[in-house]
């Protein structure tokens, strides 16, 4: 190769990387309320990972980070830093707020926003919660800052929509809500992408709430459900009438063992299936679990939820018949 070549090349690089630097620009920001060493690397995380900002220092000594960036990035993360460094949130001070929408108009995924936790009183709750929200709006870019229970999410108008929905069913005063949320939301505005929180009532530990959750799913071919634990609620997304079967479920199974006096509830789906519930006398597991291996082989899909002593099944009419003689009175 030419010397003159390999000469030239280099120069050209260099200048590239000079032209590439023009465009940035350093801006330190204050930081003057985040408590902790903790608490300031997990504000310098958020603004890093949402604003997608490679260089960026925390100098403990004097409180300021250091940010090094094109100027729409430094824009937004000043207004981050305006967002997430405020006085210390206790339960008395804490308020259920979210911020304005910041344009960050990059891409089409560049809608940020701040949503501010007021009942969370764990930093469990507060994740389960977050969790559950990132979870069913799809949304990529979630991250979370502990100390004032804040989480910013970026991502497209409709995501964010959503998710403004979700954070007001969700972060509620306490539990003891039981069935449906009173609203739900057509995401896209369409009736075939449909969300709902239900509450259960009555299942007691975390245990039997997530074999109730796991049931209504698997019956009601719920593909995007997420729970709660601390609130009992689950977060369910389908089209309108798998959601329906989802309710009719939660209806006939989460209630006091005592109030099951009906033996059989039937539910014939919209394409066809039926679904039927049924309470059990029996009380001795072996029998109960001899019966529920039987009753999978009869019917398509059956589930035993303990609290309620109930057996749900979901299959043609015909496997419901051969189902309902191996169940019989039990």
């Amino acid at each position: 190769m030419d010397h003159r070549t390999v000469v030239f090349g280099t120069v050209f690089l260099l200048f590239g990387l000079q032209l590439q630097g023009q465009g940035l620009e350093t801006r330190v920001l204050p930081v003057k309320n985040a408590g902790t060493a903790q608490d300031v690397n997990e504000v310098a995380t958020v603004i890093r990972s949402i604003a997608e900002i490679g260089e960026i220092s925390v100098n403990a000594g004097d409180r300021t980070m250091s940010v090094r960036a094109t100027p729409e990035q430094t824009a937004l993360a000043t207004w981050l830093m305006e967002q997430l460094d405020r006085p210390a949130v206790t339960p008395e001070t804490a308020r259920h707020e979210m911020s304005t929408v910041y344009d960050f108009a990059v891409d089409r995924d560049g809608k940020t926003r701040v949503f501010r936790f007021a009942h969370a009183d764990t930093i469990q709750h507060f994740q389960e919660m977050v969790t559950a929200i990132r979870s069913s709006t799809e949304i990529r870019r979630v991250f979370t800052y502990n100390a004032p229970r804040a989480v910013v999410m970026r991502g497209t108008a409709e995501q964010l929509a959503y998710a403004e929905w979700l954070f007001d069913v969700l972060d509620i005063a306490g539990a003891g809500m039981t069935g449906s949320s009173t609203k739900q939301f057509l995401v896209g505005g369409s009736s075939r992408d449909v969300a709902r929180v239900y509450y259960a009532g009555y299942t007691g530990d975390v245990g039997s709430f997530q074999q109730l959750a796991s049931t209504v799913r698997s019956i009601a071919d719920i593909r995007s459900g997420f729970t709660v634990n601390s609130l009992r609620a689950a977060v369910l997304r389908a089209p309108s009438p798998q959601l329906e079967v989802a309710a009719w479920l939660l209806g006939v199974l989460d209630r006091p063992f005592a109030s099951t006096k009906t033996a059989k509830h039937e539910l014939v789906t919209e394409d066809g299936d039926a679904v039927r519930v049924f309470y059990l006398r029996e009380s001795d597991w072996s029998k109960i679990r001899e019966l529920m291996v039987n009753a999978r082989a009869a019917a398509g899909r059956a589930f035993f939820y303990g609290p309620s002593r109930a057996v749900a099944l979901r299959g043609t009419v015909a496997q419901m018949a051969q189902a309902e003689s191996i169940i019989g009175d039990r």
